[in-house]
């Protein structure tokens, strides 16, 4: 115990005396995904739209052997996290992009002269400052890793001022509303529409679908609780998971379900022929499959906001609502003012997602009022804006 304390200690001291002597270079920038592991989030978009970027060098982070070889066959610039080519870009990095509570960093060689942008990983109620014990002990220990940024990224002028400086105590000098890059896909009508038809992403993922399949993707917030369902679904009134298996085959409706990679407990649906989860794959980014989907049936997730930028119905499903509204804590009592239909039991989930299919444009208005808090659609053009933003910074 000690021995690895006087490690930490001369590991600091070695950290430090190294990134105050070396320079950094101001338009090398670093990103990494969710984790290190995986190559997704609003990174992924950002750094595919900066590869053509002339004024700005840009370099993927990864301890992922499949990340590394799949970007490295593309001819994409990328390096090991823990390798001397890693701990030498760590150094030298002018400007770090990530997703997480934490930056990526190698025994703390990001010095203090690098730039520290968060773009966070999505808005929605349940954006506050709560944390999970098993996680995170406090919220007093998040607040000081987001307070060590140096951008924190919002998508509305209200999560700008009720997330970032109510919740997270930012100054206004840290807190910038560009928007998520993962999201900028999601506002060309013709493009989005063209993909919920022809659905070739989820065809290449091998599900057995056909011109008049319908896809519906079931995407419950992350419940870190090791005693957690991945199913909440299953805690509704009546449900009966092969009951509702074959009432989708007959409708020929695919449920795809989309869950945290740290999840646990997952369910066995192997006997059912239209209820899959979505493989787990560090190359796909969920964002990429929202354009092929139908409908979504959520909780508190931020996914929500993000899907409903395509004006498609969602469907809402919260078994443990009253917890997470006074235990947890949300941004607002979602169940006065849901831009989505609620389904409590068997029969309502049937006829609510007959009724959504049916007319996906009801409650549009509902949706377009969520929106005007938690994602403002007049600011679409999210990784044009930070590359602008990026490119002052380093000039």
């Amino acid at each position: 115990m000690i021995f690895n304390k006087l490690i930490r200690l001369l590991l600091n001291y070695v950290s430090f005396i190294t990134t105050t002597l070396i320079p950094v270079r101001k338009n090398l920038i670093l990103f990494t995904g969710t984790s290190l592991s995986t190559y997704n989030e609003s990174t992924r978009y950002l750094y595919e739209y900066l590869l053509k970027n002339k004024k700005v060098s840009i370099v993927w982070v990864t301890n992922s052997k499949v990340v590394y070889s799949h970007l490295t066959n593309m001819g994409r610039p990328v390096v090991l996290h823990r390798s001397l080519n890693g701990l030498w870009h760590y150094i030298r990095s002018g400007i770090v992009v990530f997703t997480g509570t934490s930056y990526p960093n190698l025994f703390k060689f990001v010095g203090k002269s690098t730039i520290k942008i968060c773009l966070y990983h999505g808005m929605g109620p349940r954006s506050t400052n709560s944390v999970y014990g098993t996680t995170t002990s406090s919220p007093i220990d998040v607040l000081k890793k987001y307070h060590k940024f140096d951008y924190f990224n919002f998508t509305s002028k209200y999560t700008n001022t009720i997330v970032g400086r109510l919740q997270f105590l930012l100054p206004e000098n840290k807190r910038v509303i560009f928007g998520l890059p993962r999201c900028d896909h999601l506002f060309s009508e013709d493009k989005v529409e063209e993909s919920r038809i022809n659905k070739n992403q989820l065809r290449e993922l091998n599900y057995l679908i056909d011109e008049s399949t319908k896809c519906i993707l079931y995407s419950p917030t992350w419940r870190s609780d090791v005693n957690s369902i991945s199913f909440p679904l299953s805690e509704i009134s009546d449900f009966n998971v092969y009951n509702f298996d074959q009432w989708l085959k007959e409708n020929n409706m695919l449920f795809l379900i989309s869950v945290h990679p740290h999840m646990e407990n997952l369910e066995d649906f192997s006997d059912c022929a239209n209820i899959q989860y979505i493989s787990y794959n560090p190359l796909v980014d969920i964002n990429q499959l929202l354009p092929e989907m139908d409908l979504l049936i959520t909780d508190y997730s931020s996914i929500a906001t993000d899907y409903m930028l395509m004006d498609r119905p969602i469907i809402y499903v919260m078994p443990d609502y009253d917890d997470y509204l006074y235990s947890f804590g949300l941004l607002e009592d979602m169940r006065s003012n849901l831009p989505g239909l609620e389904s409590k039991n068997m029969s309502d989930l049937k006829n609510d997602i007959v009724r959504s299919l049916k007319d996906p444009h009801k409650m549009q208005s509902e949706r377009k009022g969520y929106l005007k808090k938690y994602y403002d659609i007049d600011n679409p053009n999210s990784c044009e804006k930070i590359s602008i933003f990026i490119e002052s910074l380093i000039s």
